[in-house]
C-alpha cells in the first residue's frame, strides 16, 4: 500500500513538471538588455574597426572556436549585397543557416543580456558579426511598411498597448509562406506590421526559417491578444525604430552614456544636493 501512494506521488510530480515546462509562457517588453546599436554615428568607422587588418572579426574568431567554425562553415551566396562587403552576405548565412544549431542560440542569448550597459557590452564576444548583420539590414533596408509573420512554439504574454520589440534579429514570413497549421500547439503566432523587415532570402542562399529579418531594434505596440483553441495570436504595430545606445564600441569606461554609471552619477548629484539643503 505505502509503494503504490509513493508511485502515485511520484508520478503527480512528474506531471507537475511536465505541465509546468509546456505551460512556460515568456513576457514581451522593451528588451532592455539587449545589444541593439543601430550604428549610425560610426558605420564607416566600425566597418574598417571589423574588416581592417587584424580587425575584429579575426580578433573575435580566435578568441572563440564556435564562431569561428560557424563563419568558416557559412558558405558564400553568389548573390552578394550590392554595396556591401563579402563579409555581410557572409554574415546572412551564418545566422540563417544556423537556426537549430548551437551557436545561433549561443550568439542570441549573448545579445539579449550583454547590452544593458558598457560595461556588459565590453564582454560581449560576437561584436563583429552583429555589426555585420546590422548593416547587412540597413543596406537593404525596406522602404514600405509590410505585415509580416513569426511562429514561435512558446507561449508568449503581451499587454494591449505595451511597446515591446523582439530583442533579436527575428525571422518573419510573408503570407504566401504562412501555414497556421504548423504552429505548435501551445505556441504563438505573430502578426507584425513592420517597417524594417528586410527581405534576405535572395542573399543567404534560400534559408529554410528565414524569408526576412527583422531587426532587434524595432519597436511595437501590441494591438491586440487573443487565444485560438490551439495557439496564441500576437498583433504587432510599428512605432519607430529605437536603440537604448549608439557607438558603444568608442565610448569609453568613464563615459556618461553608460547607462549604470549614469544613474550612479545622478543618484550621488541627488545625494550631495539633499545633504547641502541640511547644512
Amino acid at each position: 500500500m505505502e509503494v503504490q501512494r509513493e508511485k502515485v506521488i511520484t508520478l503527480l510530480i512528474i506531471a507537475t513538471i511536465m505541465h509546468t515546462v509546456d505551460s512556460e509562457e515568456r513576457q514581451m517588453d522593451m528588451s532592455p538588455n539587449v545589444v541593439d546599436d543601430q550604428f549610425l554615428g560610426c558605420r564607416e568607422k566600425m566597418l574598417e574597426k571589423v574588416l581592417g587588418k587584424g580587425g575584429l572579426i579575426e580578433e573575435e574568431r580566435a578568441a572563440n572556436q564556435m564562431f569561428s567554425k560557424a563563419w568558416d562553415g557559412a558558405t558564400e551566396c553568389h548573390n552578394r549585397i550590392q554595396n556591401g562587403q563579402p563579409e555581410h552576405t557572409r554574415a546572412l548565412v551564418l545566422y540563417t543557416h544556423s537556426y537549430r544549431q548551437e551557436f545561433h542560440s549561443t550568439f542570441n542569448n549573448a545579445m539579449q543580456s550583454q547590452g544593458g550597459n558598457l560595461t556588459a557590452y565590453r564582454g560581449f564576444p560576437f561584436k563583429a558579426l552583429h555589426f555585420l548583420l546590422t548593416d547587412a539590414l540597413w543596406i537593404l533596408r525596406p522602404t514600405s511598411c509590410v505585415t509580416v509573420y513569426h511562429q514561435s512554439d512558446y507561449s508568449y504574454q503581451a499587454r494591449v498597448g505595451d511597446k515591446v520589440r523582439f530583442g533579436m534579429f527575428t525571422s518573419a514570413i510573408s503570407k504566401n509562406m504562412l501555414d497556421e497549421s504548423s504552429v505548435e500547439d501551445g505556441g504563438t503566432l505573430f502578426t507584425i506590421t513592420s517597417c524594417a523587415a528586410v527581405k534576405v532570402e535572395d542573399h543567404a542562399c534560400n534559408p529554410e526559417e528565414f524569408e526576412l529579418l527583422i531587426p532587434p531594434y524595432e519597436e511595437f505596440r501590441v494591438a491586440d491578444v487573443k487565444d485560438t483553441e490551439d495557439y496564441r495570436v500576437i498583433l504587432l504595430n510599428h512605432t519607430r525604430l529605437y536603440s537604448n545606445h549608439d557607438c558603444f564600441l568608442f565610448l569609453n569606461s568613464g563615459s556618461s552614456r553608460d547607462p549604470v554609471k549614469s544613474n550612479l552619477l545622478l543618484l550621488l548629484a541627488a545625494s550631495l544636493c539633499l545633504c547641502c539643503s541640511y547644512v
